[in-house]
């Protein structure tokens, strides 16, 4: 362990050889021995380690060596993450291709043995006759080879036994030597794990069938049958590779969102420079490069647009299926698909600085994570290899005493005990949270939603309390132009605009003035014109008025867009925009006038407007049984505006954010399971008190660094399904563990052969390997079935 005082640093290591949770166990164990680590944690899924350590205490080059030193592989972290995401996913497709073609191999291998071996169960009756065709042979025959013939078919059918031993070793060496290898590194390292059950039930299958073939007379002469089981240790081992196998395909598709992420990458580039347009490998594009980017095209790079105009599609991130307009100082993410427009982008972040790169370092993080419910899992299997040997041990002694119907007792015993070796699924349990957490976080992912992980899988099943800061969040965080009010009898003449309605066209004289302004309430204004498709006039000789607005000229008419006190310096209001001013500002709205020819023509009203998602999402939250709450720190009058618009009941206003805490706490104090949902710094340190922190991607980093779960599009609407999704994936991972530890319950006992004294008949080796290889896969399906969540 390190020192309080030691800087923590976190680095995850790529690690391999691992195939279930004792193999977990142990590289924790052996990274957590390691002087300077603070913490360790280690995924089967994505096969790496997660580990903080003082990096005044050891290095990362160090952890590597003790992982290796424990009898696993492991690397250091490589430095392009898209690059190792893509060489990772091509690996786990090459592991599980390899698991089924060598499986296929030894299945193939136990069909031709069984075929092959059938004369050997012959010779143990000491004479050719045993075999029909053998006798018919033999009568044909004059007495002195008659006489003969038993000896030679016996040292025909040794030889024969000695050909298919030395098959099957060679069979075993090819096809499952990985098996082995790894249950010797265990042994050599003083451990145990699913490899060493099943090279131990393989090898004794092996040694049995061996010394029947060499020394048939020993058996026979005890009164025992030279039995072989060749198809047996060869069905056994291919089994438990085909069910690895199918496993690794089904824990490829569990990293599918992984996998489409880091394919967004482009592979080439094409820039501007003085020369004119060089296209360019990616791997060779610079920061500060002037992209340039054709219609159709897959965004390059994170950039900002310099020139141009277009729609993107931005699906991939945010899980938004419209396209999002991209102008002048529009950022551009890289992976994302150009629409109609030629658009001109300066690079911005390139490699692990990019979003997608960021995006499947959270997801990788993510899944690595492990749910509180799996720390019980965890502990069950780090004590379940030894105990099944035990369990073995103690059912071929049990069979060699009790025997089954006076048989002999040593065959059946080696039996019972193998199967009790392969039917014990040590994987079952190691998978059953982890391929959850996997599956659920990678549709998450697809509809624009990153989770922290399976804690906060957990942690957001059981939510019942969601507490929504107002602004930038229940809110769309800038102001939009919510009413246009008229003055009575005003009137905009026809030769400033084109013919529209009076409403429209004192909104294009404002947005005429205001276009060339980056104020927010310019902005506003002109954004209102432009979402009405409004054509704008020309306005010359605009300048700003500081603390009062702008002015300019439009078609020769004096025009200006002043606050309410600098418009009654010039003129007083009319009576219908005065109570429209007062009616407004009571719900904290700020207005503005538009002044046309020295008079008062029209009222602006812009507020920071509810967004569309923010009542359908408390309403769908209230079905759901889990309360809103508003938390803000502005004034009361519009908070309650707001809170009523949305359809929140609890309003907590003039908050500070020490007070944002405390309102935090105290509903938990009342034992409720409280989610906090914000997007500023101010909202970080209650995301941090919460059950459960929710940001919104357009939020602060530092928001988005306190939160468990990012919304990478502002819509509220993905909270009901993340709490939904959270459900249904705890579910899963409860039914996963019971299903993993019901099997192993009933599973080793019928192994045991508990239930021969009813059926007569102990469970095969084989079919116990199939057992084993189904409950592993079974597993994994559950955890696809996820990925069906509506």
């Amino acid at each position: 362990m390190s020192d309080e005082g030691s800087a923590l640093e976190s680095v995850t290591l790529p690690v391999g050889g691992m195939t279930c949770a004792s193999c977990v166990a142990h590289v924790e164990g052996a990274l957590k021995e390691n002087p300077g680590v603070s913490d360790a944690t280690v995924s089967l899924m994505t096969r790496s380690a997660t580990v903080k350590f003082a990096r005044a205490v050891t290095t990362p080059e160090a952890l590597v060596e003790a992982v290796r030193k424990s009898g696993y592989t492991a690397d250091l972290p490589r430095r392009d993450l898209l690059a190792a995401q893509r060489a990772d996913d091509a690996a786990h497709a090459r592991e599980a291709r390899s698991l089924v073609v060598r499986a296929l191999l030894l299945l193939g291998g136990m069909v031709l043995t069984m075929f092959a071996s059938m004369p050997l169960m012959t010779a143990h009756a000491g004479h050719a006759q045993a075999d029909p065709l053998m006798a018919a042979f033999a009568r044909a025959l004059d007495p002195p080879t008659r006489a003969a013939l038993p000896w030679l078919y016996r040292l025909d059918t040794q030889l024969l036994g000695v050909a298919l031993l030395v098959a099957s070793v060679a069979l075993v060496a090819v096809g499952a030597r990985t098996v082995f290898l790894r249950a010797w590194s265990a042994a050599r390292h003083k451990g145990t794990d699913m490899n060493t059950l099943v090279a131990l039930g393989a090898l004794a299958g092996l040694g049995m069938s061996a010394f029947s073939v060499l020394f048939p007379h020993v058996l026979v002469d005890n009164g025992a049958a030279p039995d072989v089981y060749f198809e047996g240790v060869l069905g056994i081992l291919g089994f438990v590779l085909l069910g690895q196998g199918l496993e690794a395909r089904a824990r490829k598709q569990t990293t599918s969102a992984l996998a489409a992420l880091a394919s967004l990458e482009a592979t080439r580039a094409r820039i501007e420079t003085e020369e004119g347009e060089r296209d360019l490998p990616i791997d060779d594009l610079r920061r500060e490069d002037l992209l340039v980017i054709r219609p159709g095209e897959r965004v390059p790079a994170d950039s900002t647009v310099e020139e141009g105009s277009s729609s993107v599609d931005e699906a991939m991130l945010t899980g938004e299926s419209a396209p999002v307009k991209k102008e002048r100082g529009a950022r551009l993410v890289g992976g994302t698909v150009n629409g109609s427009g030629v658009l001109k982008a300066r690079v911005s972040a390139l490699g692990d600085d990019s979003v997608v790169a960021k995006m499947v370092r959270l997801m990788r993080d993510a899944q690595a994570r492990r749910a509180p419910i799996q720390h019980l899992a965890d502990r069950v299997s780090a004590m379940f290899v030894p105990s099944v040997m035990v369990l073995s041990a103690l059912t071929l002694a049990a069979w060699l005493v009790f025997g089954v119907g006076g048989a002999p007792g040593a065959v059946q015993a080696v039996h019972a005990a193998v199967a009790v070796l392969v039917v014990a699924c040590p994987c079952a349990m190691g998978l059953a949270v982890p391929t959850a957490v996997m599956v659920a976080t990678g549709v998450a992912a697809r509809r624009g939603v990153v989770l922290r992980g399976g804690d906060a899988l957990q942690r957001g099943a059981g939510i019942d309390t969601i507490v929504f800061d107002k602004t930038g969040t229940l809110t769309v965080g800038h102001p939009v132009l919510v009413d246009v009010v008229e003055a009575v009898d005003s009137a905009v003449e026809d030769s400033a605009v084109e013919d529209i309605g009076a409403t429209d066209a004192a909104l294009a004289l404002a947005a005429a003035v205001e276009k060339s302004s980056e104020h927010p309430l310019a902005r506003a204004l002109v954004d209102a014109a432009a979402s009405r498709a409004l054509k704008l006039p020309r306005a010359k000789e605009v300048r700003a008025l500081p603390g009062a607005g702008v002015e300019g000229m439009v078609e020769k008419r004096p025009v200006q867009v002043l606050s309410i006190r600098a418009a009654t310096q010039i003129a007083p209001l009319p009576e219908r925009l005065r109570e429209a001013a007062a009616r407004h500002e009571s719900t904290g709205a700020t207005c503005v006038v538009l002044i046309d020819k020295g008079a008062p023509s029209a009222l602006f009203a812009l507020a920071d407007a509810l967004r569309d998602s923010a009542a359908p999402t408390v309403a769908a939250l209230r079905a759901a049984g889990v309360e809103s709450v508003m938390l803000t720190g502005d004034r009361r009058a519009v908070a309650e505006h707001i809170a009523k618009r949305a359809g929140i009941a609890t309003v907590h206003a003039e908050t500070l954010p020490a007070d944002k805490v405390e309102v935090v706490r105290a509903l938990k104090a009342q034992g409720k399971k409280v989610a906090m949902v914000g997007d500023g710094v101010n909202d970080a340190a209650a995301l941090a008190a919460a059950d459960l922190g929710v940001a919104l991607a357009s939020g602060t980093d530092v928001a988005r660094e306190a939160s468990d779960v990012t919304l990478m599009r502002p819509d509220l609407a993905a909270i009901p399904s993340v709490l939904g999704l959270s459900r249904a994936a705890l579910s899963t991972m409860k039914r996963n563990l019971l299903w993993a530890a019901g099997y192993n319950v009933l599973a080793i006992p019928v192994a045991m052969g508990v239930l021969v004294p009813l059926v007569g008949v102990p469970m095969s080796p084989v079919i116990a390997s199939l057992a084993m290889a189904f409950s592993s896969v079974s597993v994994v399906l559950s955890s696809l079935w996820l990925a069906r969540f509506r």
